[in-house]
């Protein structure tokens, strides 16, 4: 697992590896599965695949280390330091109800994981950029007139990679402000990977700053926090 910080230090992305994922054979499997709750555990039982399925427990497993670690720091009083109570509000964003300065979020695509944890409502999310998708029904469905000129203006060597960019950025923005996907049309992203202004349109009464950055080789990512 590595660390990465952004905005001055304020939020911070744990990224974990394929080679650190718990696997089916991992020690401790067992122990590791009672660390999720209830809701948690039967999610995990119903997954039919097992990359799917071992990749959601280490998400899970990871961001209870991980916010025990935060709430020991932020909350040194606290008596519930090892039971981790993650809410899901009604726009289905995760929050721990009992820390309301602590704010994260998970992101994950084939062999990696992104944690993001601030002390601000945060998004993350990472893609492989080598990932197969229907790039131009997906441009049409959810993105606007305008980002979608944004990426055909893109040359046809980095267009697969842009894509990724704009798409990344987008989730990460809707996640930070925990609207979702119904939201997209509040914001409009640039395709542009090295865009001095990244964001085209914001029509929502939140602000909020915005990073790309690569996790790994193969992947792209972007990280997006809420400001005052």
């Amino acid at each position: 697992m590595k660390l990465l910080s952004f905005f001055d230090n304020t939020a911070k992305v744990y990224v974990i590896e394929a080679e650190d994922f718990i696997k089916a054979d991992s020690k401790d499997l067992d122990l590791k599965i009672q660390t999720l709750s209830e809701v948690e555990q039967e999610k995990f039982n119903r997954y039919k695949n097992d990359e799917a399925k071992y990749t959601f427990l280490t998400a899970r497993f990871y961001l209870r280390e991980i916010l025990e670690k935060w709430i020991a720091t932020t909350y040194p009083n606290s008596l519930n330091i090892n039971k981790v109570r993650i809410e899901i509000s009604s726009s289905g964003k995760p929050y721990l109800a009992d820390y309301p300065t602590i704010f994260f979020n998970i992101s994950h695509t084939k062999g990696l994981i992104l944690i993001a944890i601030a002390n601000s409502s945060i998004g993350v999310d990472v893609e492989h950029i080598e990932r197969n998708a229907d790039k131009e029904s997906i441009l049409k469905h959810f993105f606007s007139e305008n980002e979608q000129k944004s990426y055909f203006s893109q040359t046809e060597s980095i267009k697969q990679y842009a894509f990724f960019i704009g798409w990344t950025r987008k989730e990460a923005i809707l996640k930070a402000t925990g609207e979702g996907l119904t939201k997209m049309s509040n914001y409009e992203v640039s395709f542009e990977p090295k865009a001095d202004i990244p964001i085209i349109k914001n029509c929502s009464n939140y602000n909020f700053i915005i990073k790309d950055f690569v996790p790994s080789d193969g992947y792209t990512a972007s990280v997006a926090i809420l400001t005052k």
